[in-house]
């Protein structure tokens, strides 16, 4: 026999925790995919600025100095980029890509442009270095000591 009891005070409690339980997996919801768009774009920016290193370097060993900084520009716009800094040497070349992001749940709470920055560099090795071994090494001598 089955004993039924009415329960004063408690109709309705049962929403209040479903709606409870919503908005945290609302809550949670959003910030995984805001947590997905910042890893896409640091993916993307770091691509970025792997490709743009690697291709002024490119430039640099086959001795086409000139248009560099186009070069670049026109890697960062490829993904979606824009270039922040780059910095040319004799033997190294470093790049810094930012790209804005929109996020769902920060951007409700503040009104600002949010960025992903990702920087790389590059050594540059040409083919008369030492370190390569590929060259003859040869020595002059002005005057004959002999």
């Amino acid at each position: 026999m089955m004993i039924r009891g009415k329960r004063y005070g408690q109709d309705g409690s049962s929403a209040v925790v479903i709606l409870v339980m919503v908005i945290v997996f609302l809550v949670l919801s959003v910030s995984v995919m805001d947590i997905c768009r910042i890893l896409i774009c640091r993916e993307r920016t770091r691509n970025a600025a792997d490709a743009i290193s690697l291709a002024v370097a490119q430039e640099m060993v086959f001795f086409e100095y000139w248009e560099l900084d186009s070069i670049a520009e026109k890697m960062a716009g490829r993904y979606g980029c824009r270039l922040e800094s780059l910095s040319i040497t004799y033997d190294m070349v470093a790049v810094s890509a930012v790209s804005d992001i929109k996020l769902l749940l920060l951007d409700r709470f503040r009104d600002d442009v949010w960025n992903v920055r990702s920087a790389s560099s590059t050594e540059i090795t040409y083919p008369w270095d030492r370190r390569l071994g590929l060259y003859r090494n040869y020595e002059f001598s002005f005057m004959d000591t002999k």
